[in-house]
């Protein structure tokens, strides 16, 4: 089934996850440039609806149905390529964002990774900062109480830089089990 076809399904959204843009060295994590703008083309020129992820998961709540083809679009991991050449485009298409961060490579400082200063300048302009542990770890592998203490410490983090903790989050590796799942309910995700 193509994408197109699942966008169009009655009650349904696609989501579209990207982590780097324009870093042509990371071929498997990446979109190149001249992809990310026929993919803009397409998106806009196709009668899609856009969404926020946490509008989305509102309407599953609430058994709203979606619009005919809804797309929304997820980052993980705040690269920094995101602010220097993903988000000026979606912006200017007007695509809604969610970014997904882990706190500990953002408060390493590294070039490969925005500051805190643009993960504020993208909530500011309208993405939505969603949570992504603090150190990005494999959270069923650590086993429950290491994963709550590496979320409870990234909440520390976004509560002292943003004023506040996503209520969103995305596990790490996609990856969680049924107890990981209530756990992390449990925490007010």
């Amino acid at each position: 089934v193509c994408s197109s076809d699942l966008a169009t399904a009655d009650n349904s959204a696609v989501v579209l996850l990207y982590h780097r843009f324009a870093e042509d060295k990371y071929p498997s994590t990446n979109i190149r440039t001249d992809q990310l703008e026929r993919q803009i083309a397409q998106l806009k020129s196709g009668g899609y609806h856009f969404m926020s992820l946490s509008a989305a998961v509102d309407a599953l709540k609430n058994n709203t149905p979606f619009p005919s083809r809804t797309v929304i679009l997820t980052v993980d991991d705040a690269y920094k390529s995101l602010v220097t050449d993903g988000w000026p485009k979606l912006k200017a298409a007007n695509i809604p964002v969610t970014l997904f961060v882990s706190t500990d490579p953002v408060d390493s400082a590294s070039n490969n990774y925005m500051s805190w200063e643009d993960v504020r300048t993208l909530q500011a302009e309208g993405v939505e900062i969603g949570h992504h542990t603090a150190s990005h770890l494999h959270m069923v592998a650590a086993g429950i109480e290491e994963a709550l203490k590496d979320v409870r410490r990234a909440s520390a983090r976004f509560e002292t830089e943003l004023g506040a903790v996503p209520n969103i989050l995305a596990y790490p590796y996609g990856e969680y089990d049924q107890a990981m799942a209530e756990a992390v309910e449990a925490e007010g995700f």
